[in-house]
């Protein structure tokens, strides 16, 4: 039997410091933080008991809540062959 799996990982993370200051009456100010968004995505694929294949995508977006930081995105992706000797 050919058996196919998918799957999809989301990830969102939201994470921020803020610096209050009462006495002054002035807005709280984000001293540190980002914002993060991650999606996964895979494929397997058993083409018989001993050999299979996957692929895969994995897409990460940053970013940051301070202007002195830069917003990152990265993607990588793949196919995976296995074999296995049984």
């Amino acid at each position: 039997q050919n058996a196919m799996n998918i799957t999809l990982n989301l990830s969102w993370r939201d994470d921020v410091t803020f610096i209050h200051e009462f006495d002054s009456g002035a807005s709280s100010q984000a001293t540190r933080g980002l914002r993060s968004l991650q999606i996964s995505p895979a494929l397997e694929y058993d083409i018989n008991k001993n050999f299979t294949l996957r692929a895969f995508v994995d897409y990460t977006k940053t970013k940051p809540y301070l202007s002195t930081s830069f917003p990152v995105t990265s993607i990588r992706g793949g196919l995976t062959a296995r074999f296995n000797l049984n």
